[in-house]
């Protein structure tokens, strides 16, 4: 099983960026996640559709369209998992030895086609968060869904 994630925008914060560190360091025991960064659009908010298009496109392009690849779009209004329900949902992409690719979006979220073009769009809660943070969280739920699938503590 591959993951792989693309998110819209490099960390800023140092300390997001230890955080990134910690939590790819405890997922290379499970899996190595292939991290891909798309440079944001820097518009006015007014302009936010249009950086949305442009930073789609820049997404599909990065996009496998391999029969055994998995797309998960992160938006707030997407399906909601317990973090043992996102584990069972991991290992059932594992055992049909599936890829995954999660897709974050940047501040202006993501474009109609890169949500048309997934196959599952996950929240990770209802609230908003920026961009960076679910990046954040979307590894700290990766690796505790592993944990939980072999079995670890790390998850109590």
């Amino acid at each position: 099983m591959k993951i792989r994630i693309i998110t819209v925008g490099k960390l800023k914060n140092s300390a997001l960026s230890e955080l990134e560190r910690d939590f790819l360091t405890q997922l290379k025991k499970y899996v190595t996640p292939d991290i891909h960064t798309v440079n944001p659009e820097s518009v006015p908010d007014e302009r936010a559709k249009e950086a949305r298009e442009k930073e789609g496109k820049r997404i599909l392009k990065l996009l496998n369209n391999e029969q055994n690849e998995i797309i998960v779009a992160l938006n707030e209004h997407g399906n909601q998992f317990t973090s043992v329900g996102f584990a069972e949902f991991l290992e059932r992409r594992k055992d049909l030895n599936e890829n995954i690719t999660f897709i974050i979006g940047g501040s202006f979220g993501l474009s109609k086609e890169v949500i048309k073009k997934a196959d599952n769009i996950l929240a990770l809660s209802e609230m908003t968060f920026f961009h960076e943070m679910i990046y954040i969280l979307l590894l700290e739920q990766i690796s505790r869904a592993f944990s939980i699938i072999s079995g670890s503590k790390y998850h109590k």
